[in-house]
């Protein structure tokens, strides 16, 4: 008897440390969740910045539409020539023969 007595004992008093570990754990799963939502939301707002400004004119691997296919657009120019092209394309076409020849292959369509 007086060993489960002291059972008792140690459970009363390693319980709430039992319980602290449980609560600390739990963050770590719900933060990871959070990380997981945040980058499924970033994705959804890529997805929907290509459909607002690009999906009209391009594709991403179902080949050309009015302009260029993107897939690999990565492997074909580097990332200064692709930033300078999405963010100022007028300045681009203006200053770049590979942006130029683009133009004539794609019929005059400017970005």
């Amino acid at each position: 008897m007086r060993a489960s007595m002291w059972f008792v004992y140690a459970l009363v008093l390693l319980w709430p440390s039992l319980a602290l570990a449980q609560e600390t754990k739990a963050p770590k799963a719900s933060s990871s969740a959070a990380a997981a939502s945040a980058a499924g939301a970033i994705d959804e707002a890529k997805a929907e910045l290509f459909v607002q400004k690009c999906a009209s004119c391009h594709t991403v691997g179902e080949g050309v539409r009015v302009g260029p296919d993107l897939k690999d657009a990565h492997k074909r120019r580097d990332d200064a020539w692709l930033h300078l092209m999405i963010q100022f394309p007028s300045r681009k076409l203006d200053s770049d023969p590979d942006a130029r020849a683009m133009v004539a292959e794609f019929k005059g369509v400017r970005m």
